[in-house]
């Protein structure tokens, strides 16, 4: 390597007189490796950290897919909420009151907008063809 030649003359003829252009010559040298070698580091740490954050996501996402077996379990002997269920009420109703039902006070209500109000996602059962 043209680097490591370079270092061991520096190294070893330490009582020569080198100029401002030979360490010019030396650092035009030396920079490009040593910024590859940080670069190449950097990438390896970014690496492992988009690995972790892959597994922490996998994680999530299994802990997650539990966690709503084990409700749908438990709702599945739930009388008050197979009433719910077979209410002939709106879904998101039936969401919010399920939601309730599971989560108690810990369940944050959304409002459930009117059907025919303007600000309702519903669309009447009667809508004319077009």
């Amino acid at each position: 390597m043209r680097l490591s030649a370079e270092l061991q003359q520096l190294q070893s003829s330490a009582s020569e007189k080198y100029t401002l252009d030979d360490y010019q010559k030396i650092t035009a040298t030396v920079k490009p490796v040593l910024t590859g070698e940080h670069n190449v580091t950097r990438l390896k740490y970014e690496y492992e950290r988009f690995c972790q954050r892959e597994r922490s996501l996998i994680l999530m996402r299994n802990k997650h897919q539990r966690d709503v077996v084990a409700i749908s379990m438990r709702l599945m002997h739930d009388e008050r909420a197979k009433r719910i269920e077979a209410a002939p009420i709106d879904n998101a109703l039936k969401i919010e009151l399920l939601g309730l039902q599971i989560f108690g006070d810990l369940w944050e209500p959304r409002p459930i907008p009117q059907p025919g109000s303007p600000e309702s996602p519903i669309i009447p059962a009667t809508e004319p063809a077009t």
